[in-house]
């Protein structure tokens, strides 16, 4: 909250001062979790800078001449509107007689008795919790509330920084058509399904081979990479590879782990290839009727290898079970975009394929 100190920088944690710690410090919450609260005002059904506004509000940190003077931004903290009284939260929002004026539009009292005698966080705080209907705004006051500070707010700021001066039954009609629009959108959503589900590797039919395969992308160092390996329906290793690439696109990237994976293949002699990739979109382009003439040039030279003399088959599968490949287009040499074959799976690697034939299985969390 507020206070009429001066602000200043200070270190009582401990004698040993360090970034660490300051770091630690500075990333802890701010706000109590058990308090309700910031709840009141983050699940309140209005637009998101209305929110931002009123957490501000209930923190004294609105920029009126009060806040402005503790922090020397103005040489004076009384009301620039009224010249009567400092110009804090409540005085901006409700006792100014400009504020006041809007507010016996609708007559507050009928709802809130006391709505005049509030200090500044009780005031916000027991308007927020009323959830009363209002039979002049149609909707629950919590909301008419919202929207008349936030309008009441705009107009103040409207009329002493750009010399306009909107009469209060203005601010008082631009704030009822905000609430309608508020109450139109309170439609109760389906409520929400969390489930779990467990996903282990699963292998190949008999005799065929699986080619896992994903594309990275680092945009921070304008970097893409691409990896996969082969294994059959006993998830023994067969070959594996990695490579960087020009390009810095997911799906580019996706697809052209796949050309790549198939060349190789191909190359080999494997006449059985099933083609999993965690990429739905990319399965999807390959798989469409019409992929000998798509527009991405990948899926095109894709679909060419797939009409060779041979069995290929592509298949979506979550990325929880295509770690392994995720793990060799990660760790690719930055430095070359040479194709680098790998007959034999880095000790990382061999935990992740033992990992898909032994378990634990991963957990996925999905939302519907």
């Amino acid at each position: 909250m507020a206070s009429d100190f001066m602000d200043f920088c200070v270190w009582h944690q401990d004698p040993c001062f360090s970034i660490s710690k300051a770091y630690d410090i500075l990333m802890k919450p701010t706000c109590n979790p058990s308090s309700s609260h910031w709840k009141i005002i983050w699940q309140l059904v209005v637009s998101q800078r209305v929110r931002l506004f009123l957490w501000l509000a209930f923190n004294a940190k609105l920029l009126n001449n009060q806040e402005r003077h503790r922090r020397t931004f103005a040489a004076s903290a009384v009301c620039s509107l009224c010249n009567d009284f400092n110009e804090s939260v409540v005085h901006s929002l409700c006792d100014c007689v400009v504020a006041r004026a809007v507010w016996d539009q609708i007559n507050p009292i009928d709802i809130s008795p006391n709505f005049y005698r509030y200090d500044q966080s009780n005031w916000i705080l027991h308007n927020l919790k009323l959830s009363t209907f209002s039979p002049t705004m149609k909707t629950s006051w919590n909301i008419t509330f919202a929207a008349f500070c936030w309008h009441i707010w705009k107009a103040r700021n409207d009329q002493i920084f750009n010399d306009t001066r909107p009469s209060s039954s203005t601010t008082s009609h631009r704030s009822m058509t905000c609430v309608t629009y508020y109450a139109s959108c309170k439609v109760s959503a389906p409520p929400r399904v969390l489930t779990m589900s467990t996903i282990q590797w699963s292998s190949p039919p008999a005799q065929w081979v699986a080619l896992y395969t994903d594309g990275a992308t680092c945009l921070s160092i304008g970097f893409a990479s691409i990896g996969g390996l082969l294994r059959n329906n006993f998830c023994t290793w067969l070959l594996g590879f990695n490579r960087g690439i020009s390009v810095i696109d997911a799906f580019k990237a996706k697809l052209w782990a796949i050309h790549e994976g198939l060349c190789l293949a191909w190359n080999h002699g494997f006449e059985l290839i099933q083609v999993q990739s965690d990429l739905a979109c990319a399965i999807s382009a390959i798989n469409a009727t019409d992929a000998h003439a798509s527009v991405f040039p990948l899926a095109r030279a894709i679909s060419a290898l797939q009409n060779r003399g041979w069995a290929v088959d592509f298949l979506w599968i979550p990325r929880e079970a295509n770690h392994a490949a995720v793990a060799l287009a990660k760790y690719a040499d930055h430095s070359s975009f040479s194709l680098m074959p790998f007959d034999y799976p880095s000790f990382y690697v061999q935990i992740l394929i033992a990992r898909d034939v032994d378990g634990p299985p991963y957990c996925k969390t999905s939302v519907y």
